[in-house]
């Protein structure tokens, strides 16, 4: 993030004495339960411009929400249940 043309740019756009705040949104996906059969994408913040180990730290992030991972059979994207699925999870 650093060492991009970006970068640079917006550091000439801010007021002298301000700086700028790299907000890191990141996800995984990751198993609920001991059988696999409950699967979710964990939504991440974090602030980009700290140290790397300090990053990986849990108090260095926080759990903005979870994002069900939706089944794509044929006959399940038909249904009504699943487009409504859809439709709730990407207009959050």
């Amino acid at each position: 993030m650093f060492n991009c043309d970006w970068w640079k740019q917006a550091n000439n756009y801010v007021l002298y004495g301000s700086k700028i705040l790299p907000i890191i949104f990141y996800s995984d996906a990751t198993t609920l339960d001991h059988f696999g059969k409950s699967s979710r994408h964990p939504i991440f913040i974090t602030i980009g411009n700290i140290l790397t180990n300090f990053c990986n730290k849990p108090k260095s992030k926080a759990l903005v929400d979870l994002i069900p991972i939706l089944e794509k059979s044929k006959q399940k994207k038909e249904t009504k249940e699943f487009r409504e699925a859809i439709r709730i999870t990407f207009h959050k």
